[in-house]
């Protein structure tokens, strides 16, 4: 169905002259005259078009409406209405001006792709969450792989670490054990070489202030070496009675006395209250002859208070070869005076006749 709007009788007749001029589709000029056989003025233009009813239409009823007012009663206008209106009855179309503007075929059209448009529309958008949705699966197995190897490489460091501990723990262990014998060696081999130590004050040391007074009576000094080992003094006597308050002891630094008994007085740091004396003598291993029946056997000490003093006996005592070359020996019974000086009295050596070496 056509929709069309009125238009009035002479702008349909002005479209149809120009569209009979613009169609290449032959047409001919009809003349209308009256009764009388007057003609008109102004001609009136029909084309012959199937396509274009419209324009015939509405061109032969404006020509003959024309020529029906000159003469109505003429037989021959008559006729030609008749004619007229007869093949126009052909070419009538039913005009709704109250209708939608479009036909039912281009609603449906119409209709038919918007829902097309609306399926490839939501189809693309499903695709697009489907892709999305793959990729995000992907990123998260990726994820995961990521977290699985974090993991494992935590669990590696925590063994590495546990291990790294039991080995740190075992080190220090180890460390322990080592600076302990380390200890006990180096304890073992201080004792060896300083085995003249007492660990205690030694008051008659010269470099603490004690110093040799006098020799006792009858006591006389070993000029000159008896007895010598590839020219080696095994015992120098010139040396004298200072070399038993010194802290020197290796062989030949010793005082040296004629026979096998001497003594001297030895004045010491100050008034002090004794309660034990050593007595020293280098080991028969580091001795140059291997002999040491030099060594001084028996002997006694004595305290005094003054170099004329009587003295008080402290102990009386004996050295021992078998024994260390550093020999501490404690007092008989206690003594609570105290004492400025002492006197040391050897009363026998192991054997030597000709004289008798005190190192310290």
């Amino acid at each position: 169905m056509v929709y069309q709007k009125k238009t009035s009788n002479s702008n349909q007749l002005r479209a149809a002259r120009n569209n009979a001029k613009r169609s290449c589709v032959p047409y001919k000029v009809l003349d209308f005259s009256n009764a009388q056989g007057d003609h008109y003025e102004e001609n009136t233009y029909l084309v012959e078009d199937d396509n274009s009813s419209e324009r015939f239409s509405t061109a032969s009823l404006n020509s003959f409406h024309n020529s029906s007012e000159i003469s109505r009663n003429s037989i021959t206008a008559n006729y030609c209405d008749q004619q007229i209106e007869t093949r126009l009855r052909k070419f009538e179309k039913p005009m709704d001006f109250d209708g939608p503007p479009c036909p039912n075929d281009n609603r449906k059209w119409i209709r038919n792709g918007s829902l097309v448009l609306i399926v490839a529309v939501i189809a693309w958008y499903v695709n697009h969450v489907r892709v999305q949705l793959n990729r995000m699966q992907i990123d998260i197995e990726s994820v995961n792989g990521r977290i699985s190897d974090i993991v494992d490489a935590r669990l590696d460091t925590l063994h590495q670490l546990s291990e790294f501990s039991n080995l740190v723990k075992d080190l220090k262990q180890s460390q322990s054990n080592f600076k302990f014998t380390i200890q006990k060696t180096i304890e073992n081999e201080i004792s060896k070489m300083y085995n003249d130590k007492t660990g205690r004050t030694d008051f008659a040391l010269e470099s603490a202030g004690g110093r040799i007074v006098q020799l006792s009576p009858g006591t006389e000094n070993y000029a000159q070496p008896k007895s010598s080992l590839l020219g080696i003094s095994l015992c120098d006597g010139m040396h004298g009675p200072r070399a038993i308050i010194q802290t020197g002891t290796s062989p030949g630094e010793c005082w040296a006395f004629k026979g096998s008994s001497g003594g001297v007085i030895i004045k010491l740091l100050g008034s002090i209250r004794i309660d034990a004396v050593s007595l020293e003598h280098i080991s028969k291993s580091i001795s140059p002859s291997g002999d040491s029946t030099t060594a001084p056997k028996d002997f006694t000490v004595w305290g005094l208070k003054s170099v004329v003093d009587r003295g008080t006996l402290l102990g009386q005592f004996s050295y021992k070869l078998d024994g260390p070359p550093v020999q501490m020996f404690k007092l008989h019974y206690p003594i609570h005076d105290t004492f400025d000086f002492i006197e040391l009295k050897v009363q026998s050596n192991h054997g030597n006749n000709d004289f008798t070496c005190v190192y310290r």
